[in-house]
């Protein structure tokens, strides 16, 4: 065991407590009868007490429980001395107690000296040894042993308390080494001491010091002296052992001191006799410490030396030492055998020689390094010449050895690994792989292995080629997942579940670095699999098919075109091939022609059945004479057994040599022969998207004009039944009868309009928008109804797109704060039913370095996706999330209190965490902060909870130790939020006028529109900054704050600055947040002061946002009207953003659309945003109402914003707003202040 493994301990068993006291007891007895027995002798100055010295060692091995019994041993052991000895009860307590003392403080001196290392085995350790047990520990004893022999014995303090100290220190330094390490439990001990050669050193040793000693005035030296030979001659123990007896001989001596010491003068007093021999003892001992320190560090560099050689000499690898010159001068057999050479030619050649002519030159600029100590070791890959002068590449590792003092190099060793097979292998591999990545390039093919335990992908070096995407770009399997279409990630993910089955074929669509999707294939199966069965690595295979899937959705639409034109038309198609005369009919050629169908046919059948007058036609068509590319029409009549011949129209068409191909038909394909109607209705001429029909009273139909016989799959032979015996109509997923679509009275009805599902002849459900006229006569009762069908599947399509982008996030395919709020609104509803414990979370994402604090646009889409990915893996079926912002998300937990909605938070947290973006050199580290609050109260409406959760948030933000906060109610006694000093403030800055107007411009896309300017309130700061209201209410008391800020905006503008405005002649806009709008005494306060300010109200406009204008569509609807009573125009903002509702516009009677941001700032290069925009600007068209695109930042955009017609454009391309009063000194001047440049802004 080695000394520095663990803590030693004696050599009694663990558990062996008797024994131990026993050891103790004697050992303490013994020496305490010899110390006492040789001072009280007469003139005696035998001061040297070994008890204590004796104790400290002994308790100091044993198990640390176990000290208390074993010091109240030793205790006992020096009481029952001084009894022996005459001592009074009293005083052989006080004296045991003193001596205790001293025992307990060196027991755990020592031990602390000897946690970490023998405390004798180096200068060091035996230094901490000497300053606290030697001496430190006696310090306490003597106080208390000086004090009671003074009042006993009536002595000098002073010498009593140096003889008791110098006794206890000579002892000490005696006696503990030796009791240490013979009584410790150790293996490796030196045993020499038993053996003759050392006995009789020792012998010598004690002998020589005791005659010294008795013979030689003040023999101090000698003792040092003597104590060194030991310590230089013997091991540490038999040094220890013979220094414990020449102080057994040097104490005895000390009995009759007078006569066996000469001392001059004879004056000096006894105690002070002893320091001169405690320093000798001193020296002797640390010189026995550091001669054994030397011994053994001596030793263990010998078994280094041989260690080294043996491994050198039986290294399968071969190694070589060199001078520094480089002449080599000792190798291994390895090197011989690898080489070629004898041990005696290579002590002839120095190591460049050893290698190829050409890499000689190589190993000069790290040989110099090495030498001038810039690196400690190299390595290279070389190739070597052998005796046969058979070249072989090796892998070469090169150390130094340098002097300790000098750092001068001494030997370079060199480790030389045969490598030749594996480079020539690797030679071979890298050929192919040339090949391998020739092959892909050819077949547009990108390799990937996945490891399937750490999710880490990698791809071929041709990934960019194919894909379009970094090899940097994707690292993990989520990162990869990201770039998959939303509509196709379900898909992919129950696909690579199956692999391990079989092979796994996928198709799906994957976004490139251009953010553009391009179908490819992904073919993989397992490479390797674990000791437990399970796939440890897959290996597949993604090409490009956007091609060849643009092809076949090319092929698919125009077949179903084809197959849809010829139901449509009931006309047959036909093949004619003119050499081979094979004749291919379809489905309704042989319905035209009353045969089965399969059944053989050929062009001698088919003549047949024409009258023999017409057949020639048919020649004509099939002649193979029959121009190419051209189309040529006939007719020809069919006849049948028991039915009247019937006229058909044919058209043939030749494209190429060999084929004909033809459309057959009852009807010509040039003119459309109307077929005379019995009715007026019938008579006026039917819209190709419009049907009508008739109803009685009774609702049997009367009247159906073909275009409804298409849509409704009815006709003429329904006339006089019941409608609804024919037509299934649908509503909210409900069968309804017709009837339940009608007006109780026919009296004061107007057109009744109405959208319904009704099923297609074909199966299909088609969305049809009914309107419903009813038919009196003059007496006012009901004599019928006229309906009108129109066919609005396209607009309805349409509209779900917009709602859909309204609700959903487009990039993670979760819903948005819209669809957040809707879901919220449902679940409380669902409260006000039925109680339970519910939780909302909102998870927030930021860079966990500060200085990173924004990031790029790419950058959040992808780590948006990844976090979205992520949550949703470890939430619960029933649990609800949504992305509200660019790296927030919202979590609502059904059935989960907030305890268990924090524990759950802080598991997807930590995951969280873990994300991290890398591109290229790039690497940005994530942190998640989390706000939760409870969603049980059925009252509490979705915005407060949203609102509650953030502001937990926002307590997250402020403190970095608590990443997850619960939302807590403040107390009565306490306000509502706790930024005083920031309400304060904007209290302050209200009253002061701290507050400044700027203008953002509404610029338009078209002559003859107007100007119009958004005024924004921005607080200025102490330093001049100026800084929107959204950014510093964050969390805060935003509702009454805001209210103030914005009527101090109204009275501003509308008052203060209302004449300069007016005589500017400007059209400003002016937005009410959704706090103030629903507040009506605010509203009314902001009517008065419209009607107070001299601006004409056909120039104001009051802004709104479309989530406002929805979360209480009744009050919303009179706050509107009031603004509308003052001549107000109205602005909805953020339209796209909420549900996108048509009937918004109209309800509201709204004056302008400003678009979201989120939809026309990145409009340019996302196909769904254009969509969307495009769609917005054709409703709004048809209503007449202009729009505005905001937040476009680049020149793309605004193309693509012209291009789309939008009328107005709003953003920081057109630079940062400006101040008002800077707007209105330029009007003042003469000089419109419109900007007349733009510039993109990232």
């Amino acid at each position: 065991m080695s000394e520095n493994s663990m803590r030693i301990v004696d050599r009694f068993p663990e558990d062996a407590l008797l024994s131990r006291s026993i050891f103790v007891f004697l050992g303490c007895l013994i020496f305490a009868l010899f110390g006492i027995y040789l001072l009280r002798q007469p003139d005696s100055a035998a001061f040297i007490w070994y008890t204590n010295g004796f104790a400290i060692a002994a308790i100091t091995l044993s198990p640390k429980k176990q000290w208390p019994l074993l010091l109240l041993s030793a205790f006992v052991a020096i009481t029952l001395a001084n009894l022996v000895f005459g001592d009074t009860l009293i005083l052989a307590m006080l004296l045991a107690t003193a001596n205790s003392f001293t025992v307990a403080t060196g027991t755990y001196c020592l031990d602390k000296a000897g946690a970490v290392t023998n405390p004798f085995s180096r200068s060091r350790s035996f230094a901490t040894f000497f300053i606290t047990v030697v001496v430190l520990a006696p310090l306490s004893g003597t106080l208390i042993g000086g004090a009671s022999l003074h009042y006993v014995l009536n002595g000098n303090f002073i010498d009593i308390a140096i003889g008791w100290y110098l006794g206890d220190v000579i002892g000490i330094l005696s006696i503990t080494p030796m009791v240490y390490l013979v009584a410790r439990r150790s293996n490796e001990y030196p045993k020499s001491f038993t053996k003759p050669n050392a006995m009789l050193v020792s012998a010598l040793i004690v002998v020589g010091s005791g005659v010294f000693l008795k013979f030689v005035p003040f023999p101090f030296i000698e003792i040092a002296i003597a104590i060194t030979l030991a310590g230089a001659l013997l091991d540490r123990m038999s040094a220890f052992i013979t220094t414990f007896i020449i102080s057994v001989t040097l104490n005895i001596l000390l009995v009759e001191h007078i006569l066996a010491l000469s001392l001059s003068p004879s004056t000096m007093i006894v105690t002070q006799l002893l320091i001169p021999i405690a320093a000798a003892m001193i020296l002797g001992t640390w010189l026995i410490v550091s001669s054994s320190a030397l011994r053994q560090t001596r030793k263990e560099s010998e078994e280094k030396a041989a260690l080294f050689s043996n491994a050198m000499n039986a290294s399968v690898i071969g190694m070589v030492m060199a001078e520094p010159e480089g002449r080599l001068v000792n190798a291994n057999k390895s090197f011989i055998d690898l080489t070629g050479f004898e041990q005696e030619e290579l002590s002839t050649r120095t190591f460049k020689q050893m290698l190829f002519p050409s890499d000689r030159d190589s190993i000069d600029a790290s040989v110099y390094q090495l030498k001038t100590g810039a690196v400690d070791s190299y390595q290279k890959e070389l190739r070597f010449l052998k005796k046969s002068k058979e070249v072989f590449w090796a892998k070469v590792s090169a150390t130094v050895v340098r002097d300790t003092w000098t750092k001068e190099p001494l030997h370079f060793i060199y480790q030389i690994q045969n490598i030749d097979a594996e480079k020539r292998i690797e030679t071979e591999r890298q050929i192919w792989s040339t090949k391998f990545s020739f092959a892909l390039g050819i077949n547009r093919l990108t390799v990937y292995e996945l490891e399937c335990h750490t999710k880490y992908i990698s791809f071929s070096d041709n990934v960019q080629d194919v894909l379009n995407i970094s090899p940097h770009a994707v690292h993990r399997l989520y990162e990869w997942m990201a770039r998959i279409h939303p509509k196709d990630l379900a898909e992919y993910q129950r696909s690579i579940s199956k692999i391990g089955e079989t092979p796994v074929t996928i198709e799906y669509r994957l976004m490139d670095d251009n953010q553009v999707y391009h179908w490819v294939r992904d073919s993989c199966q397992p490479l390797t699999k674990d000791e437990s069965g399970f796939n440890k690595t897959v290996i597949g295979t993604i090409t490009d098919i956007s091609e060849q899937k643009s092809a076949i959705e090319e092929i698919t639409f125009a077949s179903e075109r084809t197959l849809l034109a010829a139901e449509v038309g009931k006309f047959g198609i036909w093949e004619f091939n003119t050499e081979t005369q094979e004749l291919i009919w379809d489905a309704r050629m042989y319905a035209d022609y009353h045969l089965e169908n399969g059944q053989a046919m050929d062009v001698f059948h088919w003549k047949s059945r024409l009258l023999a007058d017409d057949t020639y036609k048919l020649d004509n068509l099939l002649s193979p004479e029959q121009p190419l590319g051209q189309l040529v029409e006939a007719s020809f009549r069919v006849t049948f057994e028991d039915l009247p011949n019937k006229r058909f129209f044919i058209a043939a068409y030749r494209i190429d040599n060999r084929r004909i191909i033809g459309v057959h038909s009852a009807r010509s394909y040039n003119a459309v022969h109307p077929t005379p109607q019995e009715d007026n209705y019938a008579s006026s001429p039917s819209p190709v998207t419009e049907g009508y029909l008739t109803l009685d009273s009774s609702l049997c139909v009367t009247h159906i004009n073909p275009t409804c016989s298409v849509m409704l799959g009815i006709n003429e032979a329904m006339v006089g039944q019941p409608l609804d015996d024919y037509v299934q109509f649908e509503h909210h997923g409900t069968l309804k009868p017709f009837s339940d679509f009608l007006p109780v009275s026919v009296t004061d009805a107007n057109p009744i309009q109405q959208d319904v599902a009704v099923n297609t002849p074909e199966g299909e459900k088609l969305l049809v928008h009914l309107t419903i006229t009813p038919l009196s006569n003059a007496a006012h009762y009901d004599v019928g109804w006229v309906v009108s069908v129109r066919d609005v599947s396209s607009s309805e399509a349409l509209r779900n797109k917009l709602t859909y982008g309204a609700t959903h996030d487009m990039h993670t395919g979760l819903m948005n704060r819209q669809g957040l709020d809707i879901a919220l609104r449902g679940h409380i509803q669902e409260l006000s039913l039925k109680h339970g414990e519910h939780a909302l979370a909102v998870f927030r994402l930021k860079p966990a370095n500060p200085l990173c604090d924004t990031l790029p646009m790419m950058v959040l889409d992808q780590v948006s996706k990844s976090a979205s990915l992520l949550i949703q893996s470890s939430i619960r079926k029933n649990d609800l999330l949504a992305r509200i912002d660019d790296l927030s998300f919202a979590l609502l937990l059904r059935g989960c209190d907030v305890a268990g909605a924090e524990k759950v938070t802080k598991d997807i947290a930590e995951k969280l965490n873990h994300l991290c973006y890398r591109e290229a050199s790039t690497s940005i580290q994530l942190m998640a902060l989390v706000g939760i609050t409870a969603a049980n109260e059925a009252k509490t409406h979705p915005y407060m909870l949203l609102e509650q959760a953030e502001i937990a948030l926002l307590s997250a933000q402020k403190n970095a130790d608590t990443p997850i906060v619960i939302y807590q109610e403040p107390a009565n006694s306490e306000p509502i939020s706790t930024g005083e000093n920031v309400l304060q403030h904007i209290d302050d800055a209200i009253k002061q006028s701290a507050y400044s107007l700027l203008c953002a411009p509404m610029v338009p896309n078209e002559e003859g529109l107007p100007y119009w300017y958004q005024i924004q309130a921005h607080l200025v700061t102490e330093d001049g900054q100026l800084i929107e209201p959204g950014k510093y209410l964050n969390g805060l008391e935003t509702g009454s704050k805001l209210n103030d800020i914005e009527c101090w905006a109204f009275k501003e503008t509308l008052l203060i600055q209302g004449e300069k405005l007016n005589e500017a002649g400007l059209n400003i806009a002016l937005k009410l947040s959704l706090s103030a709008f629903y507040n009506d005494q605010l509203v009314d306060e902001l009517i008065d002061i419209i009607d107070q300010s001299v601006i004409p109200t056909r120039r104001l406009c009051i802004e709104i946002e479309e989530g406002t204008l929805i979360t209480e569509p009744e009050t919303a609807t009179k706050t509107v009207a009031k603004f509308r009573d003052a001549g107000c125009l109205i602005a909805v903002d953020k339209f796209g953003s909420e549900l996108a509702s048509v009937n918004l516009l109209k309800n509201f009677n709204v004056s302008l659309v400003k678009l979201d941001g989120g939809i026309t700032g990145h409009i340019a290069n996302n196909q769904l945003n254009r969509q969307i925009a495009e769609s917005i600007q054709q409703i709004s068209e048809l209503l007449n109402i202009p729009t505005v695109a905001q937040d476009v930042r680049q020149n793309q955009e605004l193309d693509a914003v012209r291009s789309l017609g939008l009328s107005y454009t709003q953003g920081p391309i057109f630079g940062p707003p400006v101040s008002l009063v800077k707007v209105i000194s330029s009007s003042q001047a003469g000089l419109q202040f419109l900007p007349d440049t733009h510039k993109s802004v990232s």
